[in-house]
């Protein structure tokens, strides 16, 4: 399901850099050969009685999990050729679900649907490579489950990045951390400056963000690392990440405030994938290993960035 391209223009802009961290791309323009990579919307999955909790208890519809999911993500949660929803976050979700007993049904939508779902109570967990922040712990708390970045992709042989970019067009998805707060920190540097300021233009798909660059309607893009990471190696050379992950943040999965019992079910479940190596086995199949965690946490952001 393909939804036409939503674009928002506005000047806006940097930001401190923080820690890099390096994606493994090799596996990331695969469509992994694997059971838990296929997913439709609706019920999928038996149930396992033999790990029934309370989990249940603390679900829209019991037994069966309601997964709020971004699904216009590659290699995070998109459709694969046959309309099947696939993807490492997708897979997660899945296997959460089995892990506690029960089914699942993913509700796809736009980035920011995620939250407001789970926030208004249509989704038990909503999913979307969101950053952990201290603004949207208003409306929801997390699970975090990964440490992820921004990085900036641009053509080939481009030197365009966060110090490159006054004056510029870059796309980024709409509402998104990118978009809402680290461009417009990198935009008013550059008038700070007495410089252009940053063109800041929101994408509802990061795929037409990256078509746009291709073509020359836009300087550059910035996404989080797994997913410029596979835009990178599906553009057959035409795009590159122009410099180090910046921002690293944890990504959160999103549960409505007070239902502990999904929050504390989740992150048990997690830490028993990492203890079985299921965790990093999704990760690994996906090729966004490098950004695995050991330590499963609620609310533990990093930073206290508005977005």
């Amino acid at each position: 399901m393909k939804r036409p391209p939503h674009k928002f223009s506005s000047r806006v802009a940097i930001v401190s850099l923080v820690a890099s961290l390096c994606l493994s791309v090799s596996a990331c323009a695969q469509d992994p050969d694997s059971s838990t990579s296929q997913s439709t919307f609706g019920v999928e999955q038996s149930a396992n009685p033999d790990t029934l909790s309370n989990f249940s208890d603390g679900l829209i519809n019991p037994g069966v999990l309601t997964v709020a999911i971004y699904d216009d993500s590659p290699p995070s949660a998109f459709y694969s050729s046959d309309n099947r929803l696939i993807g490492w976050e997708v897979d997660l979700a899945k296997e959460i679900a089995q892990l506690n007993g029960v089914e699942v049904k993913f509700v796809g939508g736009s980035f920011d649907s995620v939250i407001t779902s789970v926030a208004d109570g249509k989704a038990d967990i909503g999913i979307a490579s969101m950053f952990d922040t201290a603004e949207r712990q208003k409306r929801v708390q997390f699970v975090d489950y990964f440490i992820g970045g921004t990085s900036w992709v641009a053509k080939a042989n481009s030197e365009i990045n966060a110090t490159r970019a006054c004056g510029l067009r870059i796309g980024a998805v709409q509402d998104s951390a990118q978009y809402a707060d680290y461009l417009v920190r990198v935009s008013s540097e550059c008038t700070g400056e007495g410089l252009e300021p940053v063109e800041i233009i929101g994408y509802e798909s990061i795929a037409e963000a990256a078509s746009d660059v291709e073509t020359g309607r836009l300087d550059a893009f910035v996404a989080d690392d797994p997913v410029a990471a596979y835009s990178v190696s599906n553009s057959y050379g035409k795009l590159v990440r122009t410099d180090s992950s910046v921002e690293t943040q944890p990504y959160g999965i999103a549960v409505q405030l007070g239902n502990a019992e999904i929050v504390n079910s989740v992150r048990s479940v997690l830490q028993q994938m990492a203890a079985d190596q299921t965790y990093r086995n999704i990760l690994g199949r996906w090729g966004v290993e490098g950004g695995s965690i050991d330590r499963f946490t609620i609310n533990g952001l990093l930073t206290t960035s508005t977005k």
